[in-house]
């Protein structure tokens, strides 16, 4: 562990992070308005300290900064949700009288949506228009200007991976349906194969080419063994 020389000592009105042997804080976390600020009992100096040598340093910093970070934006909304809420920054002195009532617009290439909007303290409260179907990134813009950008995603009930069984199908289709039909599913491909069957036929390929195997290897014995024997010359002796 770290050697430490504290020089500071205070009341447990924080969150402790990092603490002594004697169980006083060495780091702690104090909340100051909308900010943090976070205090080690002991200046960064190797006069005092050899933490910043210790395999500890990055890892403390790494969880200061992901304890710091706020981002009341998600990374995507939905489409079929109602509302969403966004911080925008406020309208800076001297923008014009009328510029913080200039509404905001949702835009994306050329279409433009002016939702229901309401703002409450820096946060926008938009609900989300109907008409508003097509998923991808929309600029949320104000007097010409991006504030913000939102990405919509499509529901989550379009990547749910229930099925409708056999049963439950036949009642949706109905028995006036003759050019539907319901093939309840089977082991290796029975039901594919059955299908084949019934719009293509019985496929002859297969023994077509068996036979034609079998008349080659019938060629082959027969050139092979059914050579007709032929006799030696016969010597002819004149008189």
């Amino acid at each position: 562990m770290p050697r430490v020389a504290p020089v500071l000592r205070w009341a447990r009105t924080g969150a402790d992070i990092l603490r002594l042997r004697d169980g006083e804080s060495y780091l702690a976390e104090f909340g100051s308005g909308k900010g943090k600020i976070y205090v080690f009992s002991a200046p960064l100096a190797a006069a005092y300290t050899d933490f910043m040598g210790h395999a500890l340093f990055v890892p403390v910093l790494y969880k200061m900064a992901m304890r710091s970070f706020r981002d009341e934006q998600q990374l995507a909304y939905r489409l079929t949700q109602g509302a969403i809420s966004l911080a925008v920054p406020t309208v800076a002195e001297g923008s014009g009288q009328n510029a913080d009532q200039t509404p905001f617009r949702l835009v994306r290439d050329s279409a433009t949506w002016l939702p229901v909007q309401r703002m409450q303290g820096s946060a926008l409260r938009l609900e989300v228009p109907a008409s508003l179907e097509a998923p991808g990134f929309y600029q949320v813009q104000r007097a010409g200007q991006t504030v913000a950008t939102v990405a919509f995603n499509i529901s989550s009930k379009e990547s749910e991976l229930a099925a409708y069984s056999a049963e439950e199908l036949r009642e949706m289709v109905g028995p006036g349906q003759r050019n539907i039909r319901v093939l309840e599913g089977g082991p290796n491909g029975a039901v594919v194969a059955q299908l084949l069957a019934e719009h293509s036929g019985q496929p002859l390929w297969r023994y077509f080419l068996g036979l034609a195997l079998v008349c080659l290897l019938a060629e082959a014995l027969i050139i092979r063994f059914g050579r007709p024997k032929v006799g030696a010359p016969r010597a002819v002796v004149a008189a």
